[in-house]
């Protein structure tokens, strides 16, 4: 298990390598949305599909600044390719609209 840099997104383990398990903590960052979008972009060269799950267990929203960094959206772009199955696990009733 790792953590971001400010600890608002936890890398949980996972019985696959190929599934990416992500719980979110807090209000997220931009330093966690490039690390999180780094530990993705090097799953997706590795595995090329790949499965993420993402716990939201106690979401605070996300900064301005992570919604419009270049890194992660780019490889939120090259994600529709690589990702078999998105699952979100206890978002608020806002997100899953």
């Amino acid at each position: 298990m790792s953590s971001a840099p400010n600890g608002s997104v936890i890398q949980r383990q996972s019985p696959r390598p190929d599934l990416l398990a992500f719980e979110i903590k807090d209000k997220v960052t931009k330093d966690d949305i490039e690390w999180m979008s780094a530990i993705t972009d090097e799953a997706m060269k590795t595995h090329n599909k790949i499965d993420m799950l993402i716990i939201m267990s106690n979401y605070e929203g996300t900064e301005l600044a992570a919604s419009f960094d270049s890194y992660a959206n780019s490889v939120k772009a090259r994600s529709v390719a690589h990702i078999n199955r998105y699952v979100v696990v206890g978002a608020p009733c806002w997100p899953r609209r």
